[in-house]
């Protein structure tokens, strides 16, 4: 944002030397169009220099003291010079492109009541009310249409990166989104000191699914284990497919007895639906806390991989939490059911 201000102030620099030098150039006050030269061109160079420390209240300041610029420029070249409305636009389009609308329509006040003052200034023969309004109607005309540009820009940047972290087929995250989301979430549990449980459960016999209904059958099923898990997980969990017939849960606060209590549930709900129709399909879950089974993402992820293969292992259909033998996971099954 610094350096297109100093590209501004810069072009503004340069108009006003531009001006100066053409033979037969209409200018109402060369001394002062000089001054409004160096003033421009000094601005330049110290927003080239300083561009990363300006803080963000500098920029409103920096456009208002564009507008007396301008202002003073339009008063230098006088209503005769075609130069004399230019420089507006630059802190019109400036201010609606990186500010707020609401300060944007500020700084174009200003700039209506800079260049009135300037005109009023000049006392160029006839009524140049005619003049004020257009110069002021292309202004707020131009600077909405950016306006309407960048809002259209940031809608789409922001579409783009939601169908960047997004699975099209069940609408969860995918393996991108999902990564980056558990980075964020362990961080905030390891500085609230907090648990973390992840979930990854995996699809029983699934590729026989497939085989049997065709893949279209297989992305119906995706899709209603997709909806179970989102019914069943509490209301801030995270869950994600991370693989083609692969699920995963983050459960923030939630310890090793919660998070297997929440895998069981989940479990339980994808085997009763797929129970009330003509094929039957069930999960099976491998359950890492964080700190107690990984202090980093891989160590979780790691560890709930390792749980899941147990839980395959064991006949599939059940969750285990990592580290659990296979004699107190199933004691800790029995108890929940």
């Amino acid at each position: 944002m610094a350096r297109i201000a100093a590209f501004a102030w810069a072009a503004g620099a340069l108009l006003a030397l531009v001006s100066l030098l053409l033979p037969d150039a209409a200018v109402n006050d060369e001394g002062l169009l000089a001054v409004v030269a160096g003033v421009a061109a000094a601005a330049a160079v110290v927003l080239f220099v300083v561009f990363d420390r300006i803080p963000s209240w500098g920029f409103q300041v920096m456009v208002a003291g564009g507008t007396v610029v301008a202002s003073v420029g339009a008063y230098a070249w006088g209503s005769a010079s075609a130069y004399e409305p230019l420089p507006y636009i630059w802190i019109i389009l400036f201010a609606f492109y990186f500010f707020t609308l609401r300060a944007a329509l500020l700084h174009f006040a200003l700039v209506g009541a800079g260049y009135a003052i300037a005109l009023a200034a000049e006392s160029p023969p006839g009524d140049p009310l005619d003049g004020w309004l257009a110069t002021l109607g292309t202004l707020l005309v131009s600077g909405m249409f950016v306006l309407l540009i960048r809002d259209r820009t940031l809608a789409l940047v922001a579409s783009l990166g939601d169908a960047a972290h997004r699975d099209a087929l069940t609408e969860l995250l995918n393996r991108r989104g999902f990564n980056e989301i558990l980075d964020v979430e362990l961080e905030r549990a390891r500085r609230s000191d907090t648990p973390l449980s992840l979930l990854l459960g995996d699809l029983d016999h699934f590729k026989r699914l497939n085989d049997d209904h065709g893949h279209a059958g297989g992305d119906a099923e995706l899709r209603r284990v997709a909806r179970t898990l989102r019914v069943a997980k509490r209301r801030f969990d995270i869950a994600a497919r991370v693989g083609g017939e692969e699920f995963a849960l983050l459960a923030p606060d939630c310890d090793e007895h919660g998070a297997y209590t929440l895998a069981e549930r989940m479990r339980a709900e994808v085997d009763l639906g797929s129970a009330g129709g003509n094929r039957t399909l069930t999960i099976s879950f491998g359950v890492a806390t964080f700190p107690q089974h990984g202090e980093s993402a891989d160590a979780l992820l790691r560890a709930a991989d390792e749980a899941l293969y147990t839980a395959k292992r064991l006949g599939r259909n059940r969750s285990v939490v990592s580290g659990a033998d296979a004699g107190a996971t199933e004691r800790t099954r029995a108890r929940s059911r």
